[in-house]
């Protein structure tokens, strides 16, 4: 075993992190008390995980960083502990990520810190502030060890295959390339191609704010004329058909940015449709640039080389930025348990911390009343949820189910008056 494992199964570090994550959860439920955490504790723990984040294996980063979170979110005003966050975040490469930590950043200068102790140090995480900034139409951003090395690539290289998670800030990235792209020339064209009508609408409103000079089309018509040289066409597979077919008046695309790349192995028949359509594609120009993302694909160059019979420059990370609280909810008697997970274990439960009347009755008849209760029950002012459902169907039977408790939730009083005048508004309309 490395001496990087021996850290990564350490009590000490482990334990620093199972008691983070109670206290963070016990600022959500108010049934659940904070554990005390000694100061030694932290300081210890701290320094296991400045030696992990020198390690090359991301799931020790990982480790670093689920760490560096926490002690964010259980520490938002404390500057010493805050000091500390930022040094983890920058050793293993997530810049971006110390953006949150405004009590000691200067806004005003991306190399500015309150760091005065030592001149090593600062000079370290200076230096790295540095490197890991991207100027773009004047205005700088941080990013992390991922995100540079895949803009240095998009810069020099033709055919890209990313592999990373969805939080990963991949599209970020693409999107700022284009950015500067356009700023380079008065004649540029995309074509952005994703699997879905909905992330159609939510990628065109994103592109629309951060680049309101481009003209951004949800569909290609073959006769008609437009006035803006600089044109990113937000389409899915299908609807990029009426480009392949069309004889004439075809704008030649500098860059094919293809999202969610793995629905080629689709197995409900989309998948033959996707790898005729970006094979087609693919073949327009003998010049343009071709990029695939996908989240966590082990041969995401095989895949290339199958659809685009080109040989492809593989980005990848298996690090995601996001910070997950794995928990199983348990159902007795109208009472609702928690079992926590770290370190890629149970660690800890807790039982019967909250009580919803008639829970049991409401899950057994409606799914989507039972989850609209434990929400509600767990939800705070700020806080927002995300519920996956196996069909569509079934998604909106849920929210349906969900607006009905919240608007019993109204008529009981419980909800603040502005959104209840929000409510009533929209009633009118």
């Amino acid at each position: 075993m490395s001496q990087f494992d021996k850290i990564y199964n350490s009590s000490s570090l482990n334990s620093v992190i199972e008691k983070q994550v109670i206290n963070l959860l016990s600022k959500k439920i108010a049934t659940v008390s904070t554990v005390v955490i000694d100061f030694s504790e932290i300081r210890k723990a701290v320094w296991l995980a400045s030696v992990l984040a020198k390690s090359e294996n991301e799931i020790h980063l990982k480790k670093v960083q689920d760490l560096a979170i926490l002690l964010f979110l259980n520490n938002l005003t404390n500057k010493e502990i805050l000091k500390v966050v930022y040094i983890l975040f920058s050793r293993i490469g997530n810049l971006a990520a110390t953006n949150h930590l405004k009590e000691i950043i200067n806004d005003n200068d991306n190399s500015s810190t309150v760091f005065r102790e030592d001149l090593v140090l600062t000079q370290e995480l200076v230096e790295k502030r540095i490197n890991n900034s991207i100027i773009i139409n004047e205005k700088s951003h941080l990013i992390t060890d991922f995100q540079k090395n895949l803009f240095v690539n998009l810069q020099t290289e033709r055919f890209i295959a990313i592999s990373a998670p969805t939080s990963s800030g991949k599209s970020f990235i693409l999107k700022k390339y284009i950015e500067k792209e356009l700023k380079k020339t008065n004649k540029y064209c995309v074509y952005y191609i994703v699997p879905s009508r909905a992330l159609i609408n939510q990628v065109s409103e994103e592109l629309r704010i951060e680049l309101p000079e481009v003209l951004i089309k949800n569909a290609y018509i073959e006769e008609e004329t437009h006035e803006s040289e600089k044109i990113i066409y937000v389409i899915t597979p299908e609807r990029a058909i009426n480009i392949i077919n069309a004889e004439s008046n075809k704008l030649i695309p500098d860059l094919i940015f293809i999202d969610e790349i793995q629905n080629v192995e689709d197995e409900n028949g989309r998948g033959s449709l996707f790898e005729y359509v970006f094979e087609e594609l693919s073949n327009i120009s003998n010049q343009v640039k071709i990029v695939t993302a996908g989240p966590f694909i082990s041969n995401s160059n095989k895949i290339f080389k199958e659809l685009f019979d080109k040989e492809s420059k593989v980005i990848s990370t298996d690090l995601s930025p996001v910070f997950q609280l794995r928990t199983i909810v348990k159902l007795d008697s109208n009472l609702l348990s928690l079992t926590l997970f770290a370190n890629n274990k149970i660690f800890y439960e807790l039982n019967d911390i909250v009580e919803i009347k008639n829970i049991e009755n409401n899950f057994n008849s409606n799914i989507g009343k039972g989850l609209a209760q434990i929400m509600l029950s767990f939800k705070n002012k700020n806080d927002s949820n995300l519920v996956y459902s196996s069909r569509g169907d079934y998604a909106e039977k849920w929210a349906l189910k969900y607006a009905e408790e919240l608007q019993n939730e109204e008529n009981s009083g419980n909800l603040e008056e502005e959104l209840i005048d929000l409510i009533k508004f929209i009633k009118k309309l």
